[in-house]
């Protein structure tokens, strides 16, 4: 399991949006394939000290529904990312889930409705109930 700058586990539990558990395995093949993206919305204060997945995009929480919403050069220029299409997979990834469960939400009412993973940084299952 790899891990954060200060020695946490940067993931070890995913669950989607149906309650199906990704192994960890499972979950680095969908990174190196790029057929996901990854969003980290974790505060810009965990990222200085836990790190960030490579290849990830930070959007803190607080952000994440004005990110989407925006015109998609806009969003190119204040995150250096594409804007994710409505069919896109895309990963959340907080410390604990609660969060990623919170941007599940909000994504979902914007109308993304493809399959969306929650993903924890320091092992703890962010299952969906």
């Amino acid at each position: 399991m790899p891990l954060c700058k200060s020695g946490c586990e940067i993931v070890c539990h995913f669950c989607t949006a149906e309650n199906h558990n990704v192994s960890y395995g499972e979950f680095k093949d969908l990174v190196e394939s790029k057929a996901i993206q990854l969003i980290d919305i974790t505060e810009k204060w965990e990222i200085g000290e836990h790190g960030k997945i490579p290849g990830s995009i930070h959007i803190p929480l607080a952000q994440v529904v004005e990110a989407l919403q925006m015109n998609p050069e806009h969003l190119k220029k204040i995150y250096n990312q594409d804007m994710p299409s409505k069919s896109d997979h895309l990963i959340f990834v907080c410390m604990a889930g609660v969060r990623s469960k919170q941007a599940l939400a909000a994504t979902k009412s914007l109308g993304y409705d493809s399959t969306i993973l929650v993903a924890s940084k320091n092992g703890q299952n962010a299952s969906l109930q």
